[in-house]
């Protein structure tokens, strides 16, 4: 009994990460195809997050919203010798929600022979079930939209979902 009962080792992955940095376009501007500008607005750019308003989509909401008073639609000719709008945003001047997650794993190594051991291993990932919220890459432009809208485990990678896995490993 003592046997099974000690060896055990616990050990955690712990994730953490501010906001991914992007950009805001403005397509209503574009004087060529596949060459959307960011967006210029009227004074400084505001990049203070709302407050998770809902969407009428389940599980979007606008992250950050803008008044139609603050951009700025000021086409560039893309002329010799035309210049960018001076309010123009700066690249990557937005941040979008952090991210954290946490893995952890449970595992006893128990010798068999001289030779043999057998690894038991049980991991979770994810194991809090936290939903993280992403930015919508398509919904950072102001020529179609005033809000730029985050959905909560929308990219359906493995980091959206508890997982739990269990493992038998013979070590020779």
């Amino acid at each position: 009994m003592s046997k099974a009962l000690e060896g055990w080792r616990v050990t955690s992955i712990f994730i953490a990460r501010s906001g991914q940095p992007f950009s805001i376009f403005d397509t209503s501007t574009q004087t060529l195809d596949l060459s959307a500008p960011r967006a210029s607005f009227t004074s400084s750019a505001p990049t203070k997050r709302n407050t998770f308003v809902p969407s009428t989509v389940p599980d979007v909401f606008h992250v950050i919203t803008f008044l139609q008073s603050e951009i700025l639609r000021q086409p560039n000719p893309l002329t010799p010798g035309a210049q960018w709008p001076a309010n123009m945003s700066q690249r990557d001047a937005f941040r979008a929600p952090g991210f954290w997650n946490l893995d952890a794993a449970v595992f006893k190594d128990t010798k068999l022979t001289e030779r043999l051991t057998l690894q038991l291993r049980g991991e979770a990932f994810n194991v809090f079930n936290h939903a993280n919220l992403y930015v919508i890459g398509t919904s950072a432009d102001v020529g179609s939209s005033n809000t730029v809208d985050a959905c909560f485990g929308c990219t359906g990678s493995t980091y959206d979902r508890r997982q739990f896995q269990l493992g038998a490993r013979l070590l020779f």
